[in-house]
């Protein structure tokens, strides 16, 4: 493997980005974010929630998993039932 050469394993952060126009998913550098339209309350505007492998991805809904730790994100319209949202089919 080349040095410069993208590991297979590399990691991946997992972000809210605050201030935003609107709630949603954004992309980072090709990885998901949650982007939210709230201020800045306290530290940055780019928070990191966790370092993990690459994500999963379905639907609206981020999960990044590693060595039995998981974080991640769902959005849905306000009028959408939370459990129908949250369910993750694999």
């Amino acid at each position: 493997m080349k040095p410069d050469a993208p590991s297979a394993l590399a990691l991946t952060d997992c972000r809210v980005l605050f201030c935003e126009a609107a709630t949603r998913i954004k992309s980072l550098n090709g990885v998901p974010a949650l982007a939210v339209a709230l201020p800045v309350l306290a530290g940055g505007a780019d928070e990191i929630i966790c370092t993990a492998e690459a994500p999963v991805i379905r639907g609206n809904c981020v999960l990044f998993c590693d060595d039995g730790f998981a974080g991640g994100f769902a959005i849905a319209s306000p009028s959408a039932e939370i459990e129908a949202v949250l369910e993750l089919r694999v």
